[in-house]
């Protein structure tokens, strides 16, 4: 997790669902666009977006 955080070419797929979750919201916390997120993370914005919105991060 903690390489993904640092973008180190970690997929979003390498992660457990929990991983996921925790990545995504300190992405945010960061200020981390869903966008950038989803870079640096090769996935999809939309992925991303659904990920936030559970998180109530929308």
């Amino acid at each position: 997790m903690e390489r993904a955080l640092a973008g180190d070419h970690i997929t979003y797929d390498d992660l457990t669902a929990v991983e996921q979750q925790e990545v995504v919201r300190r992405l945010t916390a960061r200020g981390a666009s869903i966008r950038d997120i989803a870079a640096q993370l090769s996935t999809t914005k939309r992925t991303v977006s659904r990920r936030r919105a559970s998180l109530g991060a929308a």
